[in-house]
């Protein structure tokens, strides 16, 4: 299993993620993760990922 670290996040970031990570009622961010990744392989025909794309 692969260990990720991410640094210098912005609080604001930060808040938002961990506020999804409640919603979607994920006990780790390994939960979390797949749930996301799930979500977006779902939507690929979708404006979900152009809208992040854009974003990005």
């Amino acid at each position: 299993m692969k260990n990720i670290t991410f640094k210098n996040i912005p609080d604001n970031l930060y808040f938002k993620v961990v506020e999804w990570k409640g919603k979607l009622r994920c006990a780790t961010w390994q939960d979390f993760l797949e749930k996301v990744i799930f979500v977006l392989e779902e939507s690929e025909s979708t404006t979900v990922v152009e809208q992040a794309s854009e974003r990005a």
